[in-house]
């Protein structure tokens, strides 16, 4: 973005090439109806054009430097492309009746001179689009000033060439006033047809193909995107605004994910010149199992805080056992708009249909009702994104409360009953016991716990859920419980680790 210093320098430069500029058109204007030269009219109208141009960049810089409003949430820059395109359409209309005056006069008997009053007239055109030119290349910060540099050049050639008409003309060759105004009107309709042409496709919202493309090449070269789905630009004014879609690894992390929008927004505004990009990001589930998918589709359920211990089971059942034929209505439309299908097989009259299960944490302070309002969009959410589901089974729990300050306990008789229920449940050894609580009440119990080193890890998880589920109903305290080997030396360890750090 251009520093405020430099804005105001080009506003100042734009300021005296209009006045300039505007000055000369109602000369030649003038000079040339009163000397009859259409070459110098023709100039005076093309220099009008330079005005209206000049005119309009100087808005679209003073637009530029207005924030943005209620009514006008992309900014003003379309009014600029609006005027633009009405003053090409009228310019274009008078380069037309130019072109039919100027057949007139040479296609007539009578040759007329031009007065000395063109001369000065074109000389003096000369001279302002020298200054203008002069003027503008100091300043040429930013797109502004740079078109006006380049309309100052064009102003320059059309006066030249005015000029050699009207030197023509005076040496007898009376058609070569009626050319050069020709060819002055031929300059203003191919620099308006331009200006109508771009500023109809702008407010069209159309955009260059190349620099899409561009924008796409420099997305995919992003790490982390599978694939861009969509890209959509449009101009207001000398911004580019860019909406983007693109397609990640639905087993990545929300922050990841974050990471990866914002190297693309960068790299958007990079290679297109971008003042604005927006983001948006889909999951993909091409290689994920089918119960992360799950839970992923769960997670997004309002009201859902957590999902876990998702178990997806299989069984052969007929078809008519699965869905309805409304539903398989349904899940056949799925696969155009981003439902995902677990690859069941529909030939014969039994099928694969899956049975699934999951706990869903929801707000502790939620109602019975309300709870189970949330539990059923999960598994509406569930069987209309995933093909071949039979059943869902949620289970509802409440999450755990935030617990920002605590203290931590010393009381050796509730330690003393807490290694008891441990040892109810299968408990080896207890190596250590933190008791907490919040605001005078007991709310967390860390233990580590050793059990028998064979004990296979399915019967240890069970262990540890009994346990968990005792000091819960007897305590009323949630247990985050370690488990670890009977007779692992845990001092040992932690010395080899401080050794190797």
């Amino acid at each position: 973005m251009l520093k405020p210093v430099k804005r105001m320098e080009q506003k100042s430069a734009l300021s005296l090439s209009l006045i300039a500029i505007a000055s000369v058109a109602l000369f030649e204007i003038i000079a040339g109806i009163a000397s009859n030269s259409m070459a110098v009219l023709s100039d005076g109208i093309h220099a009008s054009f330079d005005a209206l141009l000049t005119a309009i960049l100087l808005i679209m810089l003073s637009m530029s430097m207005k924030p943005r409003d209620m009514e006008h949430t992309y900014g003003h820059g379309r009014l600029e492309t609006l005027a633009g395109l009405i003053g090409g359409i009228a310019l274009f209309i008078v380069a037309i009746f130019i072109v039919r005056e100027s057949l007139f006069r040479i296609v007539g008997a009578e040759g007329i001179v031009p007065s000395m009053l063109a001369f000065y007239a074109v000389t003096v055109a000369i001279c302002v689009a020298v200054f203008r030119a002069v003027v503008l290349a100091y300043s040429m910060h930013g797109m502004s000033t740079r078109v006006g540099f380049y309309d100052a050049i064009a102003d320059l050639g059309s006066s030249v060439l005015a000029l050699i008409g009207f030197i023509l003309a005076s040496n007898g060759l009376y058609a070569a006033d009626g050319l050069a105004s020709i060819a002055l009107a031929g300059m203003i309709i191919f620099l308006t047809s331009r200006l109508v042409y771009s500023s109809a496709m702008e407010l069209t919202d159309a955009i260059d193909p190349s620099l899409v493309e561009k924008a796409r090449r420099a997305i995919l070269s992003i790490d982390g995107v599978k694939y861009c789905k969509d890209i959509r630009m449009r101009k207001v004014g000398r911004d580019v605004l860019a909406d983007v879609t693109v397609v990640l690894e639905g087993s990545i992390t929300f922050s990841r994910a974050h990471a990866i929008s914002s190297e693309v927004e960068h790299a958007v505004m990079r290679v297109a010149k971008a003042s604005r990009v927006m983001v948006h990001f889909e999951p993909e589930y091409e290689h994920m199992p089918i119960e992360h998918i799950i839970a992923d589709i769960a997670s997004g359920v309002n009201g859902v805080k957590d999902v876990h211990n998702v178990v997806v089971s299989r069984e052969r059942v007929r078809k008519k056992n699965v869905n309805s034929s409304e539903d398989k209505a349904k899940d056949r439309s799925k696969d155009k708009d981003g439902s995902y299908n677990n690859d069941d097989n529909d030939n014969g009259d039994a099928i694969e249909a899956l049975i699934v299960s999951m706990h869903v944490q929801v707000d502790r302070n939620l109602r019975l009702d309300e709870a189970h309002k949330v539990a059923d969009m999960v598994e509406y959410e569930v069987k209309r994104r995933v093909k071949g589901i039979r059943d869902v089974m949620v289970h509802i729990e409440p999450i755990m409360p935030k617990m920002d300050m605590v203290e931590e306990l010393r009381d050796g008789v509730l330690e003393a009953r807490i290694r008891s229920i441990a040892s109810e449940q299968g408990v080896r050894q207890i190596s250590r016991i933190g008791v907490y609580r919040c605001n005078d009440m007991l709310t967390r119990i860390d233990m580590h716990c050793s059990i028998d080193a064979d004990t296979s890890i399915e019967e240890a998880h069970e262990i540890i859920s009994r346990l968990e589920r005792r000091i819960r109903d007897e305590l009323n305290a949630i247990a985050m419980i370690h488990v670890e080997p009977y007779g692992y030396d845990n001092t040992s360890r932690s010395m080899q680790i401080n050794r190797k750090g």
